[in-house]
């Protein structure tokens, strides 16, 4: 098998740019995030003085340590595709600072039309959803038109929906944090901590599972032609509807203090987005399959490696060379992310000679 680096025509110039571009979406996305991020800052600001700094860090590293948690074991779960770190960063800010800060405009202004109309409020569970998963989306259609991916496909929506989710957790319980903290009077840490506890478990999964499910649906729209685009375009919106009924539910249970059904809703979320990423997943790797068949591996990767079946020894081999696929694909064969992949791929392992499977040379 051949180690050297494939010769390829260029890219077509109609083709999505993989390096780092500046254009108006990117802007656009970066700017709304400062401006949340000066905002959420600014409200807090008196809060943060009262309480101390003690207590406005703590609150910050319960929720900085939970998010770190959340966010690697999203990004081990995308197993072979390895995207731009700074679109993960803009995804994170998007959710945690742009959609934070702006949904509670939208959902402070709805509540006072709301209480000015009919002198009750139902927003937390009725037009807030809408709102917030809403503003969560733009953040994902963001991602899918600026000019990263060649392909942005179902396992990138999910991917982004998941990390938007995760900023917009992150941020928002800890605003929820520091405020039940000022309630509390003279005990700010038992504040603190009861609402952490009341936040935590499932629940402090919810907007990641939200915002996947709709990102999986974006990615679908966003990956095909015309050619069943009409079908695509109802699965997105279907899934955005469970995303919010979901979310809404949530909410409903939540304020009535109906903890066994919010945390119900919570886990049947959850399996939903796993169920979901494990077809997608699928999906996307058949697709880099007979990618790999019909570019005869690129010149790096044997055919057999991503379809054929496999033993366990040979395992590691097909998620290297899944990762020089998806790189090839997404970035260009000649990309710094399929040469990095390709050198990892290697020309194979002593293990590789004691499997079964059969391996059929590149030409």
């Amino acid at each position: 098998m051949s180690t050297t680096a494939p010769t390829t025509p260029a890219p077509d110039a109609t083709e999505r740019r993989s390096s780092f571009v500046l254009s108006p979406v990117l802007v656009t996305m970066v700017a709304l995030s400062l401006w949340g991020a000066w905002s959420l800052y600014s409200n807090q600001q008196v809060n943060f003085e009262v309480l101390g700094g003690a207590v406005a860090l703590g609150g910050a590293a319960i929720w900085a340590l939970w998010g770190a948690i959340a966010i690697g074991a999203i990004v081990l779960l995308q197993r072979y595709a390895r995207r731009p770190v700074w679109t993960i960063v803009l995804a994170l800010c998007w959710g945690g600072l742009a959609a934070t800060y702006f949904g509670g405009l939208a959902n402070d202004a709805m509540s006072t039309i709301t209480q000015s109309a009919s002198g009750a409020d139902s927003t937390v569970w009725t037009t807030g959803p809408v709102i917030e998963e809403t503003i969560k989306a733009v953040g994902v259609i963001g991602l899918a038109l600026v000019p990263v991916l060649r392909r942005f496909g179902p396992a990138d929506g999910l991917f982004y929906g998941v990390l938007v989710g995760a900023g917009f957790q992150v941020v928002e319980d800890y605003v929820y944090t520091i405020v039940s903290a000022m309630e509390a009077g003279d005990s700010p840490w038992g504040g603190m901590l009861s609402t952490v506890v009341l936040r935590g478990g499932f629940g402090a999964l919810s907007h990641l599972v939200w915002t996947g499910l709709l990102g999986a649906g974006i990615g679908w729209v966003a990956s095909g032609g015309r050619h069943g685009r009409g079908l695509r375009i109802l699965g997105a919106v279907g899934l955005f509807v469970l995303a919010v009924a979901l979310h809404a539910a949530d909410d409903l249970f939540a304020s009535n203090s109906q903890i066994a059904l919010t945390l119900a809703v919570d886990v049947l979320g959850l399996v939903i987005l796993l169920v979901l990423l494990v077809r997608v997943q699928k999906s996307e790797r058949r697709r880099l399959a007979a990618l790999a068949d019909d570019h005869d591996g690129w010149g790096v990767v044997d055919r057999a490696d991503v379809t054929e079946p496999h033993d366990r020894a040979g395992r590691r081999r097909e998620r290297l060379a899944l990762r020089y696929a998806y790189a090839a694909d997404q970035f260009g064969p000649e990309s710094r992310y399929a040469r990095k992949a390709a050198s990892r791929v290697g020309p194979g392992t002593p293990d590789d000679h004691d499997s079964p499977r059969r391996h059929q040379p590149s030409h």
